[in-house]
């Protein structure tokens, strides 16, 4: 998530393939003049049919005491219930995560990153943001790049899901301990 009340606050859901770990970007919130409040409650709203609870991460900047004492915008999400924590903004290596994550996989043929395309603002980012014309190893931050910002986050987490059989045999091998290792009973 990128918080922004005069710029936009987008924040992006994702499910992650068990097979082959590919990343699929399936709904965006994408809307400026939104207080931490409003914020908290339309996320609310919009994860009332998930299965579970999202966890996610959230802009560093949203976590920081500017020059009041209230409660920082991450610290309200957190007590409206919202799992997050600071995301890392490598900005460099997380644009090289993102074209990592586009390049087709050789075992499925496809990248192992997907976006519905209901996510037309990230998409539009994706598809115009200008690179850095001092650092061409970056995106050009005064354009347009909060979906773009929160997919890095996202990304940079290194959200990871096991497939369901090495779950299950880290399950076994965790519950499962012989009390003679000799004879393994």
């Amino acid at each position: 998530m990128d918080y922004g009340y005069a710029a936009e606050s987008c924040c992006l859901w994702a499910a992650i393939d068990p097979e082959d770990k590919t990343i699929i970007i399936y709904r965006e919130l994408y809307k400026k003049g939104l207080t931490g409040e409003a914020l908290g409650d339309t996320i609310t709203e919009m994860e009332e049919t998930e299965l579970k609870s999202i966890t996610g991460v959230l802009d560093t900047a949203a976590w920081s005491r500017t020059g009041y004492t209230g409660p920082t915008i991450g610290e309200i999400l957190v007590n409206k219930g919202h799992k997050l924590r600071r995301a890392d903004k490598n900005r460099l290596a997380g644009k090289t995560q993102i074209h990592e994550h586009l390049r087709k996989n050789n075992s499925t043929g496809r990248p192992r990153l997907q976006m519905f395309n209901t996510c037309v603002n990230l998409i539009k980012e994706m598809q115009a943001l200008p690179l850095s014309k001092t650092n061409p190893e970056d995106v050009d931050t005064h354009a347009a790049d909060h979906a773009y910002d929160a997919l890095r986050y996202m990304i940079m987490s290194r959200p990871r899901m096991d497939h369901p059989n090495e779950r299950m045999m880290r399950i076994k091998s965790d519950l499962y301990k012989p009390a003679d290792t000799g004879f393994g009973y």
